[in-house]
């Protein structure tokens, strides 16, 4: 998704637009072992004080083909006068054929 426009319709006739446009930010949630990484699942008990980090270059394709399949993407909403800031969510999974192009990444 590059962004989206919306015409809200309410119960009382009334209607305006709300538009949505993805941002360049995107936080890669396999970081936090959300869907598993390496063996490792988000809550799993590594020991008492146990403290790890990693750096990535997501420069790297193969960086990016490990950690891509779930992330939290930026997204700017308008509505109107008024703009905020959310995340959006997305998961890879195999077998939906109208995505074709990310069927390669490792499933969640």
């Amino acid at each position: 998704m590059a962004s989206i426009e919306f015409q809200l319709k309410f119960a009382d006739g009334s209607a305006r637009p709300v538009s949505v446009r993805v941002l360049a930010t995107k936080y890669f949630l396999k970081g936090g072992l959300y869907g598993g990484l390496e063996g490792w699942f988000h809550g799993d008990d590594r020991g008492k004080l146990y403290v790890e980090h990693e750096v990535w270059d997501l420069n790297d394709p193969a960086t990016r083909q490990r950690v891509r399949t779930l992330a939290d993407q930026v997204i700017e909403v308008r509505d109107g006068d008024d703009v905020g800031y959310e995340i959006i969510e997305y998961g890879v999974g195999k077998g939906f054929a109208k995505y074709e192009s990310v069927q390669g990444h490792p499933a969640i």
